[in-house]
């Protein structure tokens, strides 16, 4: 049977439009080009980009004469002095060369002074998604300290460090001293334990990660790092220090959701309403060691609707609520009794899910799709929001 359709003209013209073969721009902008999405080239931002509030670039291109027509003394507003730009590179949070490989071998891997290959390659591959440890910077003053909780910090660190060499190392000695009997329990060795945790669950050895993850959270309660006043004591001399503490608790916080999301019981240990831990400032202030004075608290965040002035929330911060409405909506997945119950989960879900999108700022709307630029704790974030 031959199906037969009537047009009007109007419809005829769209179909014979749809038909014609697309005109692509010579020049796409990199958000549309990683998409695989048409873009109209408008410089300095295209359509598309304009209308979902995120930043728009376009790569170098020899053949249009971009690279030659800019200024070699002018700079982005992203470019960072040298000093500055080496900080951040030191931290993960660029890469002097984009196409690295994710496996270096020992002679590849660059090198600081009193860094070995190992505390690089944990930087490089490591860090930048797991920020709590000190900056690179910061690290390398009290490298040489004789401190046992400093040095199994040191070890484990290392130990994550050797995942990334080809051929692999032998790890056995450093899992040892990093998972040994410990005398004496401060900040260190808790973030120490806290790796052995992360380092063992990337292997899937699951039942000893979790035995180091509640040794970690017992290990931080014993000191009081899960209170304001643990980072306090120390910010008047040392903010950088105690911004590490504050990194650390919410990274445990973090950790112990996601291991209930491996277990798949979805059950936490850590409640965030409990503490009043400040929360974290950005990665980029961090590894250039300028924090911000008076960090918000986790009550500030959730009440940023509310408030009458514009307040500035960290990627941390917005990774911390995304991973609680991560582990709600999976949890809630198992609790509804009926269809009825189901309906008023999903709905308030919903409303969580489009609040936290529509609460975030312009500069956070979509990723920054430069080269080895992405920040990767909203990575994250989107990641579990759009799961």
């Amino acid at each position: 049977m031959t199906h037969a359709c009537t047009f009007t003209d109007h419809n005829s013209e769209v179909d014979l439009m749809d038909r014609r073969p697309a005109t692509r721009s010579s020049l796409a902008c990199i958000p549309c080009r990683n998409q695989h999405l048409r873009c109209d080239a408008v410089s300095p931002s295209c359509s598309r980009c304009q209308g979902l509030s995120r930043p728009c670039s376009y790569p170098e291109s020899r053949r249009t004469g971009r690279s030659r027509a800019r200024k070699p003394t002018s700079q982005s507003p992203l470019t960072v002095s040298t000093p500055a730009q080496s900080l951040l590179e030191d931290c993960g949070l660029l890469q002097p060369n984009s196409n690295q490989p994710v496996f270096t071998t020992i002679s590849d891997a660059g090198s600081s002074p009193g860094f070995d290959t190992l505390l690089n390659l944990y930087y490089q591959r490591f860090h930048c998604s797991h920020p709590f440890v000190l900056p690179k910077a910061a690290l390398q003053d009290i490298l040489t300290a004789e401190t046992p909780s400093i040095q199994r910090l040191i070890s484990a660190m290392r130990y994550i460090g050797s995942f990334y060499t080809d051929p692999p190392l032998n790890q056995t000695t450093l899992a040892d001293i990093s998972t040994g009997p410990t005398d004496v329990v401060d900040g260190f060795s808790v973030q120490a334990t806290l790796l052995m945790a992360l380092a063992k669950s990337m292997c899937s050895e699951q039942a000893p990660s979790e035995e180091l993850l509640t040794k970690a959270i017992q290990q931080a309660k014993s000191i009081g790092m899960h209170t304001k006043s643990f980072a306090d004591a120390v910010e008047a001399y040392n903010s950088v220090l105690a911004e590490s503490w504050r990194r650390t608790w919410w990274m445990i916080y973090v950790v112990d959701s996601n291991f209930s999301v491996i277990r798949r019981d979805h059950r936490t240990t850590l409640n965030s309403a409990d503490y009043d831990v400040g929360l974290p400032c950005e990665d980029q202030y961090y590894c250039l060691m300028e924090i911000p004075r008076g960090a918000p608290s986790w009550q500030d965040y959730c009440n940023r609707e509310f408030t009458l002035e514009e307040k500035h929330f960290s990627s941390f911060a917005y990774f911390i609520d995304a991973n609680d409405i991560f582990v709600s909506s999976l949890r809630a997945s198992h609790e509804f009794q009926d269809v009825s119950e189901a309906e008023t989960l999903c709905d308030n879900l919903e409303a969580t899910i489009a609040g936290w999108f529509l609460m975030l700022p312009a500069s956070k709307r979509g990723l920054c799709v430069k080269p080895a630029s992405v920040d990767q704790l909203m990575f994250q974030a989107y990641m579990m929001m759009y799961t």
